[in-house]
C-alpha cells in the first residue's frame, strides 16, 4: 500500500467518524462540545485533503478550477479556526447557568443523510441578550409550553448541557 493510498484511507475513515457523531451526539447534554469537536475535525480535514490536492490542481490550465479550489480551501480554514476558538472560549470559562426569559421554540429543516428537522431554543435573559441554542427533538416537545428556562450551557458555542427546573 502507497503511502497516498494509506493517507486518503485515514481521511476517509475520520471522515466517518465525524459524520457518525454528528448523527449519535445528542444536541444537548454533556457530549456537546465533543460534537462541536467533531464538526471541526471534520472541516480540518476536508481542508488537508483539498490542500494535499493542491499541487494537481495548479498543475492543470484549469484556472476556474484552481480559483474554486483554493476559495473552499480558505473558507474551510476560517470557519474551522473561528469554531475551535469558540470551544476553547467554553473549555477554558465552563458552563453557565443562563435563565431565559419570553422562550419560543421553532424548528427548522435540513438535510443529513435523511429529511430532518433542526430544533431551537430562543429567548432572552435578564440583561436583554438574545440566545439561540439548538436542542433535540424530545427536548423541543418537553419544552413546548415553556416561557421561561433555566439551562446550563456553553455561551461561545451556544450548547445546552442541561436544563434546570
Amino acid at each position: 500500500m502507497t503511502k497516498k493510498k494509506l493517507f486518503y484511507i485515514i481521511i476517509l475513515f475520520i471522515t466517518v467518524v465525524c459524520l457518525l457523531s454528528s448523527i449519535f451526539i445528542p444536541e444537548t447534554g454533556q457530549l456537546v462540545l465533543l460534537k462541536e469537536f467533531f464538526t471541526v475535525l471534520l472541516m480540518i480535514i476536508l481542508a488537508v485533503a483539498i490542500g494535499k490536492s493542491l499541487p494537481s490542481v495548479f498543475k492543470s490550465k484549469k484556472y476556474l478550477k484552481s480559483i474554486l479550489v483554493i476559495f473552499v480551501f480558505i473558507i474551510l480554514c476560517f470557519v474551522a479556526v473561528f469554531k475551535s476558538a469558540d470551544i476553547f472560549k467554553d473549555i477554558i470559562a465552563g458552563t453557565e447557568t443562563i435563565t431565559l426569559y419570553n422562550c419560543s421554540i421553532d424548528r427548522s429543516p435540513s438535510i443529513k443523510f435523511i429529511w430532518r428537522q433542526h430544533y431551537y431554543l430562543r429567548g432572552l435573559d435578564s440583561n436583554g441578550t438574545a440566545y439561540r441554542f439548538r436542542i433535540s427533538g424530545n427536548d423541543y416537545n418537553n419544552l413546548k409550553e415553556t416561557d421561561e428556562v433555566t439551562v446550563s450551557c456553553y455561551k461561545n458555542t451556544q450548547r445546552i448541557v442541561e436544563f434546570k427546573n
